[in-house]
């Protein structure tokens, strides 16, 4: 999102910041059309060597959660059209997963196998854990006022990590 503020700042010539976004989905955020967001965000993948990571020690806590015998699922529900890009920084950022899922869109984590999700948007969270399984909901300016029944709220994955080194 850093990158996708800074690309918005350049074209409205004022500053775009991640507290500005009140939607992981962005529309509705800026004061640009839908068209021209879904472009911006699509040059921020194409570039996908300037995105970051979200936490410096991500590699350690994924790592540690595989050595807890736990397998790590990646998804997005980015268009499809981004996904070569998606793995791309991935494999780059040395990011272990055991599996990988093109979602797209329209399509909830929820129809995953998984028995945890980790996520920045409230609905998928939502759809989780109504189907009695763990939802962490990944802490971010656009998610902080949303209340997600029975989720549990994160800011790090290393909170993830201390819970399941705890069972």
């Amino acid at each position: 999102m850093a990158c996708f503020c800074d690309r918005a700042s350049a074209i409205l010539g004022e500053p775009v910041r991640k507290t500005d976004i009140k939607s992981h989905k962005v529309v509705g955020s800026v004061d640009l059309p839908p068209l021209k967001i879904f472009q911006i965000q699509d040059d921020v993948w194409k570039n996908w060597k300037e995105i970051s990571p979200t936490e410096n020690d991500l590699v350690k806590s994924l790592n540690m959660l595989r050595e807890s015998s736990l397998e790590i699922m990646v998804a997005t529900s980015g268009p499809k059209r981004r996904t070569d890009f998606v793995q791309e920084w991935l494999r780059a950022n040395r990011l272990p997963f055991d599996e990988f899922y093109a979602l797209g869109p329209n399509v909830l984590k929820a129809k995953l196998q998984g028995q945890a999700l980790v996520d920045d948007a409230p609905e998928q969270i939502k759809s989780f854990v109504e189907d009695r399984r763990v939802g962490f909901l990944y802490s971010q300016p656009w998610n902080i006022g949303a209340f997600v029944k029975d989720a549990i709220r994160i800011s790090s994955i290393r909170e993830v990590v201390k819970r399941y080194r705890r069972i």
